[in-house]
């Protein structure tokens, strides 16, 4: 009787023992969380973002995702779209290296064209062909923002230092997107996903 007795306590010990530690991991795991800090998409590796994967971006202002207008030829504007599982809508990040470390190219899948800024505040973004070893207009510093109340992405051009927006904070389909000053406003925030 008296082995049992001390078996238990043992068991109890222990199992308060572990609910302890998983208390502590999880407090100091939910505190970095919203510590407010930025990380770069190339850290985000462990949460299954690669190069190999394609991706939508969608606004988390209106849920509607990045397009290439009517699948168009280069120089089609980018605007929002509701999803439709298109090649249109499907982009890959590709990291650069060397001087660039820690930008990337965004190239859109339906025709391998990439994201270019006009490099003018507030003018539409289009897709551009990648030249030679890229412009700084098509190149990305994609940043995920944990806040508080939510986690998105930040997406900057490296010419110009300009963010990736919904113009006028539209709703609508086939709203351009362009590039503009960061104001922390919705239209600027965006959620980048796997496609699955």
């Amino acid at each position: 009787m008296k082995t049992n007795k001390k078996l238990h306590s043992l068991i109890l010990v222990s199992a308060t023992l572990i609910l302890f530690l998983i208390l502590v991991l999880s407090t100091a795991s939910a505190a970095s969380g919203q510590s407010g800090l930025s990380t770069d998409i190339k850290g985000m590796s462990d949460n299954g973002i690669n190069q190999n994967q394609e991706y939508k971006i969608m606004s988390m202002h209106s849920g509607k995702v990045a397009d290439l207008e009517n699948g168009g030829p280069v120089g089609s504007r980018i605007v929002q779209w509701p999803y439709h599982d298109g090649d249109t809508q499907k982009w890959r990040f590709i990291s650069l290296a060397g001087n660039d470390t820690g930008y990337y190219q965004i190239f859109v899948t339906w025709d391998g064209t990439c994201m270019r800024s006009p490099g003018i505040e507030d003018k539409t973004v289009v897709s551009s062909k990648w030249k030679g070893s890229g412009l700084d207009t098509q190149k990305w510093k994609v940043t995920k923002i944990n806040d508080k109340t939510s986690s998105y992405y930040k997406i900057e051009n490296k010419a110009d230092g300009m963010i990736l927006a919904v113009y006028g904070a539209s709703f609508d389909d086939r709203t351009q997107l362009i590039v503009c000053p960061w104001h922390a406003t919705e239209n600027e925030k965006w959620i980048i996903t796997p496609v699955v």
